[in-house]
C-alpha cells in the first residue's frame, strides 16, 4: 500500500508524505498500538471514524479530525497515552501524526481544507 501526502491547502505546506491508510475495521482498531514511536513525517489516516484513543500507546500524537470534504473540525496537539478523543460534530476521519507535526502549520484553523492524496500522485506533480 502506498502512503498518502497530507497537505494544508491554504498554505501549501506538505505536513507529511508518509501517511498510511487504515482500510479495515481491524486496522482502524489496532491503529498505532504496538509501535514504539512514529518517525517525523509519518502518520495514520483513519477514515470512517471520529473517535480515537491512545490507551496502550507509548508516545504522544497530534490529531486532525476531518469532515467528509476534508475540512478540519478539530485539532488536538500532543495527546498523551491513555486518553479518548471524540471529534464533535461532523468528523468522518482522523489523521494521527507524530507529536509536534502541527507546529509546522501554525496558521491552521477549524474549517481549513486538508488534502490526502497518494504520494505517487503528489510526487509526479513536482
Amino acid at each position: 500500500m502506498s502512503p498518502f501526502s497530507l497537505v494544508h491547502v491554504a498554505s501549501g505546506i506538505v505536513l507529511s508524505r508518509k501517511v498510511m491508510r487504515a482500510n479495515s475495521f481491524l486496522s482502524r482498531g489496532i491503529g498505532l498500538l504496538g509501535q514504539a514511536s512514529l518517525e517525523s513525517g509519518e502518520g495514520l489516516w483513519l477514515p470512517g471514524t471520529a473517535i480515537v484513543h491512545t490507551v496502550g500507546m507509548r508516545f504522544n500524537l497530534d490529531l486532525i479530525f476531518l469532515d467528509s470534504g476534508g475540512r478540519a473540525v478539530r485539532y488536538a496537539q500532543s495527546v498523551a497515552p491513555g486518553q479518548w478523543w471524540v471529534s464533535g460534530l461532523g468528523a468522518s476521519s482522523v489523521v494521527e501524526l507524530d507529536a509536534g507535526a502541527l507546529e509546522a502549520v501554525s496558521a491552521a484553523k477549524i474549517g481549513d481544507l486538508w488534502s490526502l492524496s497518494p504520494e505517487r500522485e503528489h510526487s509526479s506533480a513536482q
